[in-house]
């Protein structure tokens, strides 16, 4: 295992870890009701959903350059056809 890989589970585990225990304290509400206590951690919520935003349009601008599907596009389209059946009268 490289150097690189073992940096990279370590932090995966870390972090998954951390998310474990803030959820266990506060739980998924509590976790959204912080991020709108103050101006600064409204910042800090607007800040990652800008990030999400940039990085979802970099996925999709590269799915698009490759001709590919951005995401599990294996159960999309049987999702959507039978969602489709269910409306048609």
């Amino acid at each position: 295992m490289t150097l690189r890989k073992f940096l990279l589970w370590f932090l995966l585990i870390d972090f998954a870890l951390f998310s474990a225990w803030v959820m266990w304290e506060v739980g998924y509400l509590g976790i959204w009701q912080a991020g709108f206590t103050s101006p600064g951690s409204m910042q800090i919520l607007a800040d990652l959903g800008v990030a999400c935003l940039l990085i979802m349009s970099w996925i999709f601008a590269d799915a698009r350059a490759r001709a590919s599907i951005p995401g599990p596009g294996w159960w999309l389209p049987w999702r959507l056809d039978r969602w489709r059946r269910c409306c048609i009268c």
